[in-house]
């Protein structure tokens, strides 16, 4: 993973060359700045409403209604909504163990939750 400090240095690198008139260059950099902030975010274990609504065979839209109704944990980051990882993971597992699905697959078990929300 790309530092802070190597990002700054980046930044005022990109900034100088525009001072100097390389405008291509400073924004081959700025792309390269902002790719690796965005790569940053996989890291930090968090999924967009999309990726969440996904592994639960449901819409990023019910992603987002769950969260802000705080059936499941989410935080906005900037303009997104953010799940963790272990967060979904937790949720799978408790559906899995009140309908005492210990024989089917994660895909299954989210199936069924969704088609348990869909019935409400």
């Amino acid at each position: 993973m790309i530092s802070d400090e190597t990002l700054q240095i980046a930044r005022r690198t990109a900034e100088e060359l525009r001072q100097q008139g390389e405008d291509e260059r400073a924004q081959a950099i700025d792309a390269l700045v902002d790719a690796a902030q965005q790569d940053a975010l996989p890291t930090l274990g968090l999924l967009t409403t999309s990726e969440a609504g996904k592994v639960l065979g449901v819409s990023g839209q019910s992603i987002k209604n769950w969260v802000r109704q705080g059936q499941l944990q989410g935080y906005r980051v900037g303009g997104r909504i953010m799940v963790p990882k272990d967060v979904l993971a937790d949720y799978v597992r408790r559906a899995r163990g009140s309908l005492e699905l210990g024989m089917i697959s994660d895909e299954e078990a989210a199936n069924l939750v969704d088609e348990g929300r869909r019935s409400r």
